[in-house]
């Protein structure tokens, strides 16, 4: 593809997709590439982050086929996604305002397990999660970052409990 043209497909589906983090009352953390980061309870925390984390990825996923069924983006394009529940540091580096901590770096090796097309969760993430969603057993694995083994898990249906905001 021609940088001009890559550069508006990835305008189109990243504006997409900041509008269904947004409408979570999630954030978008910062870009890496062709990769997306958004974090769930920063700058405000809700009960409920890890379901509108959840329900974003699906949202994500399901606005993605929608774009490849229009021919607004090519067929071949997937993506994956990866949750992840635990602690993190806002701050500063230098001039930017930034996210970090153990959290981020296991969310980003669960990305890399999920199959494309698809997203996991992992264990700690499904504890959080509401009877609403209907999320495998899992399985345990072992990321770089982590003591031990984690479990990850796919969601497999969910009915969103919240529409716009809430607290």
């Amino acid at each position: 593809m021609d940088p001009e043209e890559a550069d508006d497909m990835y305008s189109r589906l990243f504006g997409a997709f900041e509008a269904i983090v947004s409408d979570s009352e999630g954030s978008v953390e910062k870009y890496i590439g062709d990769a997306m980061v958004a974090v769930f309870g920063v700058p405000v925390i809700h009960e409920d982050d890890a379901d509108r984390a959840v329900y974003a990825a699906m949202g994500i996923l399901q606005e993605l086929e929608q774009l490849k069924a229009s021919a607004e983006i090519p067929s071949e394009l997937s993506l994956r996604i990866g949750i992840h529940s635990g602690l993190i540091t806002t701050g500063k580096r230098g001039e930017y305002n930034v996210v970090t901590g153990v959290t981020m770096n296991i969310a980003a090796r669960i990305q890399e397990l999920a199959e494309s097309g698809d997203f996991l969760i992992s264990g700690e993430t499904a504890a959080l999660c509401s009877p609403d969603l209907n999320i495998d057993e899992g399985r345990s694995v072992r990321v770089k970052g982590a003591e031990g083994e984690i479990r990850v898990h796919r969601v497999l249906s969910g009915r969103p409990r919240f529409t716009g905001s809430q607290d």
